[in-house]
C-alpha cells in the first residue's frame, strides 16, 4: 500500500518551505501534498483549530506520514488522530514537539513574548 506525505509548513510561513523538497519526493514516487493554510492565520484566533481543519480537509485516503516543520509539529497529534483516515506517522523536521492544551505562545520565554509583542503591528509579526 502506498504512503502519502503531507508536508506541513510552520504556521508563521507558507508552503514555500517545501518548494525544493516536494518535487524531489514526487520524482521518487511519493504522493506529496503541501497544504497552504496561511490564509487562516489572517483571521481571528483560535488558529490551531483552523489550521487543523484546513490540513485535514486534503488528507489522502492512503496511510500518511505527516512531515512537520517548525511550529507545525504541535499540530501532529490532532491531525494524526482525525477520524476517517488510515494509519499515520510523523516526521519532525526542525519542528516543535506537541504541547497539548497550550498555545505555542504559552510555551515560550517571557523575553521572546516581549520581543514579539514589541515588533507586532496590528496583531501581526512582520515578515
Amino acid at each position: 500500500m502506498a504512503v502519502g506525505l503531507v508536508l506541513l509548513h510552520s504556521p508563521l510561513v507558507g508552503p514555500g518551505t517545501w518548494s525544493e523538497l516536494a518535487p524531489l519526493l514526487r520524482a521518487r514516487g511519493y504522493g506529496v501534498t503541501a497544504p497552504d493554510y496561511s490564509a487562516v492565520m489572517q483571521g481571528p484566533q483560535p488558529y490551531y483549530e483552523k489550521i487543523i481543519s484546513a490540513a485535514a480537509m486534503i488528507r489522502p485516503k492512503e496511510p500518511v506520514v505527516f512531515v512537520a516543520h517548525s511550529g507545525a509539529g504541535a499540530l501532529i497529534p490532532a491531525l494524526a488522530t482525525k477520524p476517517g483516515g488510515q494509519r499515520s506517522g510523523a516526521i519532525f523536521m526542525d519542528a516543535l514537539l506537541p504541547h497539548p492544551g497550550r498555545a505555542w505562545f504559552d510555551t515560550v520565554s517571557d523575553t521572546l513574548k516581549a520581543h514579539l509583542r514589541n515588533v507586532a503591528r496590528d496583531g501581526h509579526v512582520p515578515p
